[in-house]
């Protein structure tokens, strides 16, 4: 996990250290680099809402399945089954997507 941006993103929102569902969001946004870029776009930290729109923004389909999971672990957005959502994802992001579960329930994650 990358602290450093985890940091940011939970000082920007004003995050509870119990609010689980917008950790693992957080931890995915913090750890891979164009969603870091896409932070904002991703997140609204004034109104504290994801924004879906990004979604039909035309990002890299990598992206975009990592976001789908983020928001899914944030508030249950609809997603693709379990197997779509780890197809073809390269290592450090399958490691960051478990990272991400296991902060959602509380099951260890934010070493």
């Amino acid at each position: 996990m990358n602290k450093e941006r985890m940091d940011k993103l939970i000082s920007l929102d004003s995050t509870y250290s119990t609010d689980y569902e917008r950790l693992s969001l957080f931890n995915l946004i913090a750890g891979n680099d164009e969603l870091w870029n896409l932070k904002h776009q991703i997140y609204d930290f004034e109104d504290h809402s994801i924004n879906p729109e990004i979604l039909e923004s035309g990002i890299a389909s990598s992206s975009k399945k990592l976001i789908t999971i983020g928001f899914n672990l944030f508030n249950s957005y609809p997603t693709d089954s379990l197997i779509d959502c780890f197809t073809n994802l390269d290592d450090d992001n399958f490691d960051l997507v478990i990272q991400s579960i296991k902060i959602r329930f509380n099951r260890g994650g934010l070493e």
